[in-house]
C-alpha cells in the first residue's frame, strides 16, 4: 500500500502528500492543503501578474485565514497582514473553515469564501451550502480584520444570495476554488481593476458554477498536480 505521507509535490509554499492528493478521487471533502494549493496555482501560474506578490489580489489560504481570526484580536492580525500589503490590495480573498477548536489540526466540516472588494467597501460571503452555513466563521474573521485591510473607512459584511448552491456534502471546498478562480477572472478581464461590479458580476455565478464545473474543477487540479510533478521530474 503507498504510504499516504509521501511527498507527490512541493509547489511554492505548499507540500502536497499521497494522502491530500487522493482527495481529489472521489465523493471527497478538501482538506486545506489542497485548496491551498489551488491558492498558489492561481497566483503563481494562472493569474501570475493579478494575484502575485505586486499584483492588485490576495490569496489566503484556510490556515492563514484561521490563524487570523483566533489571533488574539484586531491589533495581531494587522500585524499578521502587513508583510502581504493587505491593504494595497483591491480585492483579498480568503478561505474560511467553520472549526471551533483552535487545539484541533485539520478540524471543521465546512469551507466557504470571504472576499474583500475594496472599491465597494463590503466583505462578500459566499456558502455554498446554507444548511451547513459558516455565517459565524466568516463574521469572526471579518472582525478581526477588516480594521486592517480597509483602515479608515467604513466596511461590511455582505452574504452573498446568489451563491450555487452544492448538492452533497463533500463538495464545499471545490466551491471555495471555483469562487476563487472567478473572482480572479473577473478582475483579469476588467479595464479598470479598481472598480469592478462585483454584485454585478455575481449574477453569473449560477450558469459558471454548476455541480458539473465543480466535478470537472476536481479532475481539472488533479491534472495540473500531475502535470508539475512532470515537469519537476523532466527537469531534474
Amino acid at each position: 500500500m503507498d504510504d499516504p505521507n509521501a511527498k507527490v509535490l512541493s509547489f511554492h509554499d505548499v507540500v502536497l502528500r499521497a494522502s491530500d492528493v487522493r482527495l481529489l478521487n472521489g465523493s471527497n471533502w478538501l482538506n486545506d492543503q489542497v485548496i491551498a494549493f489551488y491558492f498558489e496555482y492561481l497566483g503563481r501560474v494562472k493569474y501570475q501578474q493579478l494575484a502575485g506578490p505586486s499584483g492588485p489580489v490576495l490569496l489566503v489560504p484556510g490556515s492563514i485565514a484561521y490563524l487570523l481570526s483566533n489571533c488574539g484580536g484586531p491589533e495581531v492580525a494587522a500585524s499578521l497582514l502587513e508583510p502581504l500589503q493587505a491593504s494595497k490590495k483591491s480585492v483579498i480573498i480568503f478561505a474560511v473553515n467553520d472549526n471551533p477548536e483552535v487545539g484541533t489540526a485539520e478540524g471543521g466540516s465546512h469551507w466557504s469564501t470571504l472576499v474583500y472588494e475594496r472599491h465597494s467597501g463590503t466583505f462578500r460571503h459566499y456558502d455554498s451550502s446554507y444548511g451547513c452555513s459558516n455565517r459565524a466563521s466568516a463574521s469572526k474573521l471579518y472582525k478581526a480584520i477588516h480594521a486592517a485591510v480597509s483602515p479608515g473607512q467604513h466596511s461590511r459584511l455582505v452574504q452573498v444570495d446568489g451563491m450555487p448552491q452544492q448538492r452533497n456534502s463533500f463538495d464545499c471546498g471545490v466551491y471555495v476554488m471555483a469562487v476563487a478562480d472567478a473572482g480572479c477572472c473577473w478582475m483579469a478581464a476588467a479595464t479598470d481593476q479598481e472598480h469592478v461590479d462585483w454584485q454585478a458580476r455575481e449574477a453569473e455565478l449560477g450558469t459558471t458554477i454548476t455541480p458539473e464545473a465543480v466535478t470537472q474543477l476536481r479532475r481539472c487540479t488533479l491534472g495540473i498536480i500531475q502535470e508539475l510533478q512532470a515537469q519537476k521530474r523532466a527537469a531534474t
